[in-house]
C-alpha cells in the first residue's frame, strides 16, 4: 500500500547516491563467495528499492535470490523488467510480527485511556507477542548466504515514534510518548536478539552473512566532519565509535551487530558512508560473518 510506513520510508531512500558504497560491498562479497563452496541461494533481508547493492552481482553468483522486505511494492517497482527473471523470489515478509500481531491498529484507543500504568500494560503485551512471534516460518529452505540492509533502525521504533506523534497532535499526552519510546527502546534488546535468531536459524553450517547496518546519522556538524574524514581509516573510525559508545551506550544499529557478533564469527568489517544525500549521509559498518 502507498500510504503504508514502510513505503514511504523506502521511498525516501529512492534517490540516494550509494554507487561508491555498493562498489566496495561488491568488492567485499565477491572476495568471501570465492572461497564459499555453495551459492545454491541468497536472502535479501530489507531489498526495498534494490538500492544498496548490486543485484546484477547477486543474479550472476546465485541460482536463486530471495528479495523480502515488509514492503513489496518497492520490490517490485525497482524491479521492472527484472521481475521475469526466474532466479528471483519475492517475499513479503513482516520481519518482528508487527502487522501480523496488529500492533499499531488500536493506537488511537491510547487517548482514552487515563492512567499510565494500564498504558504501559498494553505494551507489555505487545512486546510480549512480538518476542513469540518468528518470521522463518515463510520459508521451507535455509540459505547458503544472507544479506541484510541497514535495517536494525527500522525495525519497530521509528513507526512508533511516526505513529505517537500524530497521536499528540490530537491531544495525546507528550509525557507519556516520551515513557512509551523509552519501554519500546528498553525492549528492543529483546526483539533484536529474536530477529537476529531467526537469521541464523535460516542460515546454512558454513554459510556466510553479510550485513550493514547504520550506526551514526551524519550531516554538517564537526561530529559528522570527524567522522567523514576518518571513513577511510578503519582504526581512527574504531576510536571514533568506542568514545562515542563509551558516552552513550549501544544504539539500535550497533547492537544489532553485537548481537550477531555473539553468536557468528566475524571475518571482516568496514566502515563506510551509505546514502548519501547533500551534506547527508550514514556512517555504516559492513560485516561479513560465518557461522
Amino acid at each position: 500500500m502507498k500510504d503504508d510506513f514502510y513505503y514511504q520510508l523506502n521511498q525516501s531512500h529512492r534517490n540516494l547516491d550509494n554507487k561508491a558504497y555498493i562498489k566496495t560491498t561488491t568488492k567485499i562479497m565477491d572476495s568471501a563467495l570465492k572461497k564459499q563452496d555453495s551459492k545454491k541461494n541468497i536472502l535479501v533481508i530489507g531489498a526495498g528499492n534494490l538500492s544498496d547493492f548490486d543485484l546484477n552481482f547477486f543474479l550472476e553468483h546465485f541460482k536463486k535470490i530471495y528479495l523480502s522486505d515488509i514492503d513489496i511494492l518497492s520490490i517490485e517497482k525497482a524491479l521492472k523488467e527484472k521481475i521475469s527473471y526466474s532466479q528471483i523470489n519475492i517475499k513479503q515478509i513482516d520481519y518482528i510480527g508487527i502487522r501480523e500481531t496488529n500492533f499499531f491498529t488500536d493506537f488511537f484507543k491510547l487517548k482514552k485511556v487515563k492512567e499510565y500504568k494500564d498504558i504501559e500494560h498494553i505494551f507489555q503485551n505487545k512486546i510480549n507477542q512480538l518476542k513469540s512471534y518468528y518470521f522463518s516460518k515463510e520459508f521451507i529452505c535455509k540459505f547458503d548466504t544472507i544479506y541484510i540492509s541497514p535495517i536494525y533502525t527500522q525495525l519497530l521504533y521509528r513507526e512508533a515514534e511516526a505513529k505517537l506523534e500524530f497521536l499528540c497532535a490530537e491531544g495525546f499526552s507528550e509525557e507519556y510518548k516520551n515513557r512509551i519510546l523509552l519501554f519500546i527502546l528498553q525492549s528492543m534488546r529483546d526483539i533484536i536478539d529474536s530477529f537476529n535468531m531467526e537469521i541464523i536459524n535460516l542460515l546454512e553450517e558454513n554459510g556466510t552473512l553479510f550485513v550493514s547496518s547504520d550506526i551514526f546519522y551524519l550531516s554538517e556538524d564537526s561530529f559528522s566532519a570527524n567522522v567523514k574524514k576518518a571513513i577511510p581509516n578503519h582504526e581512527h573510525m574504531e576510536k571514533i565509535y568506542l568514545n562515542y559508545q563509551n558516552e552513550y551506550g549501544y544504539g539500535l544499529g550497533d547492537f544489532g551487530l553485537y548481537s550477531l557478533s555473539e553468536k557468528l564469527k566475524t571475518i571482516q568489517e568496514k566502515w563506510l558512508l551509505w546514502g548519501k544525500k547533500a551534506n547527508n549521509s550514514y556512517a555504516v559498518k559492513f560485516v561479513e560473518m560465518k557461522k
